[in-house]
């Protein structure tokens, strides 16, 4: 079971990155940066797709704090290629990511979430909701400052 502390699972999956299918190995996801996983169907979730110009105006915010942004979905490929997304998709459509993130409920629903994984790739931030919720970006990025704060103070965020 992960939580607050544990080892991030290492995955290698396909995304969808600039319009274009990629391989991406867990050392390429992750990078020593601070990976952010947000959990959603874009294809179901209006929620995900009004958050996209927030999350594209927030790329610089991002970087800046030397952090990776994805989405985890399950949506069928071919739908989501033509799609111009500020952030990589990574396909999970066996759900084998969610599974790895606890995501999935017994039923085989996907979770809406988010987790965010330190530089040294510890889980520092976890949320599941069994209804689709909006992440606030803001808020996304105080979580990353405060991950990137405790990195350099040795002290828990």
């Amino acid at each position: 079971m992960i939580g607050i502390g544990s080892l991030a699972p290492s995955f290698d999956c396909t995304a969808i990155a600039n319009g274009r299918f990629v391989e991406l190995n867990w050392q390429q996801l992750h990078q020593d940066q601070v990976l952010v996983l947000l959990f959603d169907s874009v294809e179901s979730s209006s929620n995900l797709l009004t958050e996209i110009a927030e999350l594209r105006a927030a790329q610089a915010q991002f970087a800046r704090l030397k952090a990776r942004l994805y989405v985890v979905c399950r949506d069928p490929a071919d739908e989501l290629l033509s799609a111009n997304f500020p952030f990589p998709l990574l396909l999970d459509p066996d759900n084998e990511i969610a599974c790895l993130y606890d995501m999935l409920l017994p039923d085989g629903t996907m979770l809406w979430g988010q987790c965010i994984v330190d530089a040294d790739g510890f889980v520092q931030r976890f949320v599941q909701c069994d209804v689709p919720a909006s992440s606030s970006v803001a808020e996304l990025i105080h979580y990353v400052a405060a991950v990137r704060d405790s990195e350099t103070t040795q002290s828990p965020c």
